[in-house]
């Protein structure tokens, strides 16, 4: 076996060591996928809770609730009739 046979066995040992390669670089894909997965799940959670708190926030917030508060609290709303008799001008000449 001369020169033909050495550059047979050294593509052997390429092919060898790029199968190797593949399954290392596959099975570090495959378990971070896994983690993705953890991890998207994780924010879909976090995005429904702040959608959660955004919608109480803003029920609070609201001029509904606020009337509601006050009233519990004792502030009364005043209910007074204004009304002008002889209209004012607008402008005078």
């Amino acid at each position: 076996m001369g020169l033909y046979g050495k550059i047979i066995r050294w593509l052997i040992v390429v092919v060898i060591l790029l199968a190797l390669g593949r399954v290392v670089v596959s099975n570090r894909i495959s378990t971070s996928g896994i983690v993705l997965g953890k991890l998207n799940d994780q924010m879909q959670s976090i995005r429904v809770q702040n959608d959660l708190l955004e919608e109480k926030l803003l029920s609070m917030s609201s001029l509904t609730n606020l009337a509601s508060e006050a009233a519990k609290l004792g502030f009364t709303e005043k209910r007074e009739s204004f009304v002008l008799s002889n209209p004012l001008p607008i402008a005078q000449r």
